[in-house]
């Protein structure tokens, strides 16, 4: 159903379906674009001795919106997202308090995870790059993808551009393991149509200061 866009744009917003399965459990799964802030992902597991199991998934810039709420600190709601999410970070980083701490050790743990994910596996962040593309810029042609990471500062990742000595090195070292056949087989839809094509990502971390 529509609850909230259909003023605007002719799309659905709301869905909810119930499912059933063979050993008499029942799932309830809803999905929704309404909400603000954004809810993300919640799944509970309710069992028939009265025993719960629960699992959130907030978005980043979510999350930091409800810490600097409950730590005080302010900021500016109409920044859009690119700014306002390092923006969050730096406030919460100045924050003397140990929650503000705590908090931020999480942020910076789940980043890192995801980090060490794709560079482990770089297939599901290859992917993903090729399913959200621009539809002008559209292109499923073969592609080695060069994703730059300061972990000492994620948000100025794009200054390990002008590293000409470490690029050179991590490039070369990449095409000269993969030899005349860089990348690997990888399938990826786009607008409900399939694609093949190979390709991979060559992912340099640095701790630039």
């Amino acid at each position: 159903g529509t609850l909230k866009h259909g003023d605007y744009i002719n799309v659905e917003d709301t869905a909810v379906a119930t499912a059933s399965f063979p050993n008499g459990a029942l799932a309830t799964i809803q999905a929704i674009t309404t909400l603000n802030p954004a809810y993300g992902f919640r799944l509970a597991v309710h069992g028939t001795t009265g025993d719960t199991l629960g699992l959130k998934e907030w978005p980043e810039l979510t999350e930091a919106k409800r810490i600097c709420r409950e730590l005080g600190i302010g900021f500016d709601s109409s920044m859009v997202e690119s700014r306002l999410l390092p923006d969050l970070w730096s406030k919460i980083k100045d924050h003397p308090s140990s929650r503000a701490e705590e908090v931020l050790s999480e942020l910076s743990a789940t980043r890192r995870s995801i980090l060490d994910d794709c560079l482990a596996d770089s297939s599901t962040l290859v992917r993903w790059l090729y399913e959200n593309q621009g539809e002008r810029r559209f292109d499923p042609g073969s592609r080695i993808f060069l994703v730059l990471v300061n972990v000492s500062n994620y948000f100025e990742s794009w200054k390990l551009k002008r590293s000409k000595e470490l690029l050179t090195s991590q490039i070369s070292h990449y095409l000269d393991t993969f030899g005349s056949s860089p990348g690997k087989a990888l399938d990826f839809t786009w607008k409900g149509q399939r694609f093949n094509t190979r390709a991979d990502a060559i992912i340099i971390e640095h701790a630039a200061l």
